[in-house]
């Protein structure tokens, strides 16, 4: 990955011509790591873990003097700086010190607070706010991303058909989402990329359900939505399942389900707007009858983000890319009764797509 992050690196100095720049400011945790290697995590919007400042002649990354021999060892590309504190104030000084007067950041990731202390500590410049340049370029991924991306899925598909014949009448959400963790780790992930969901019955009907001890009964539909995090990379996998058989309702509904995914998959290709794969999903629910139970759009990117961009839904005008990383996860949701999900993630190329996840399905309909 060295040669990549340099490339990245140099592609982040570009991008200050093009912006008319003297320095971005990295402060966003996902583009810290895309762009240096770093790994460290943020505690909280005003507890950094290291700020990036990118020059056409300089890369510097500031952080906690706890943090340097850390940050040395993976932010290569980087000179590495041990802050002092309070670091707000360490970053301005830095800025001015420099000479860099128009200086870009990262709006959505930083307050108002920080913006303050960073201005009143460093004269001489000023803050022009970037508009997501940096997540748009995250968004396209490198042969190496996709390859860390698949052994994630991989990882989540093998943990999943492990943990499915182990659930029985009787066990709890929470049960079933503690075998899953466990069950990434010991396969070799870093563990969850999110809390993983486990919604039986009517908790189904809710897109996001916290998992708790609601009994698994038989016959019920259970939405399972879990992914591994492997290197910074994240899967993301949902499956409907059930003990038994389920009712004629639920079949039904799995099995349209299961159409819609299948034409969405149908719709992705380098070039094809992101809209047009939610429009393509929406039909066959729309032409089914129940149009006022999708809740959401049909997916969105995947990456160092588990919910990233582009998003996929019908208010997206934007082109899908080849190297897109996306989600593609229709669903059906009944309030107060059941919901079903089906979610796979696809790579977009040139000529369609190549479908990442392979963890087997209950029903698919031919």
């Amino acid at each position: 990955m060295a040669d990549e992050l340099k490339a990245r690196l140099q592609r982040i100095q570009g991008l200050c011509g093009e912006l008319g720049l003297d320095a971005l400011m990295i402060s966003d945790p996902d583009n810290r790591f895309y762009v240096t290697g770093y790994s460290a995590h943020d505690h909280g919007i005003t507890e950094s873990a290291g700020v990036a400042l990118v020059s056409p002649d300089a890369a510097l990354l500031a952080t906690s003097t706890n943090n340097t021999a850390w940050a040395a060892d993976e932010a290569t590309a980087f000179d590495v700086i041990g802050w002092s504190r309070p670091w707000e104030k360490f970053i301005g000084e830095l800025i001015a010190e420099r000479k860099w007067q128009r200086v870009g950041f990262e709006p959505a990731s930083i307050s108002v607070g920080t913006w303050q202390a960073i201005s009143e500590h460093g004269k001489g410049f000023s803050f022009e706010p970037m508009n997501g340049q940096i997540d748009v370029m995250r968004w396209v991924k490198s042969d190496d991303e996709i390859a860390l991306i698949q052994k994630a899925i991989d990882i989540t598909d093998a943990v999943f058909e492990e943990v499915e014949p182990q659930i029985v009448a009787g066990m709890t959400e929470r049960q079933v989402a503690r075998l899953i963790e466990d069950g990434f780790r010991d396969h070799g992930a870093d563990g969850p990329g999110f809390s993983t969901a486990v919604a039986a019955g009517p908790n189904g009907a809710r897109p996001h359900h916290a998992t708790g001890e609601t009994p698994i009964t038989e016959g019920v539909p259970i939405v399972i939505d879990m992914g591994a995090v492997l290197n910074g990379y994240n899967a993301d996998l949902t499956r409907t399942t059930w003990i038994g058989e389920p009712d004629a309702q639920v079949a039904a509904i799995y099995d349209l389900v299961a159409e819609s995914h299948k034409v969405a998959i149908a719709a992705v290709s380098a070039g094809v707007p992101a809209k047009d794969v939610d429009l393509a999903s929406r039909k066959v629910f729309e032409d089914a009858g129940y149009a006022d139970n999708i809740i959401h759009g049909v997916g969105h990117g995947l990456g160092i983000r588990v919910h990233d961009g582009p998003s996929v839904s019908k208010l997206s005008d934007r082109p899908l890319d080849a190297g897109n990383v996306i989600t593609i996860e229709p669903g059906l949701y009944f309030p107060g009764s059941f919901g079903v999900r089906i979610e796979d993630v696809v790579v977009v190329e040139e000529n369609g797509c190549r479908v990442m996840s392979h963890a087997r399905k209950k029903r698919i309909t031919n």
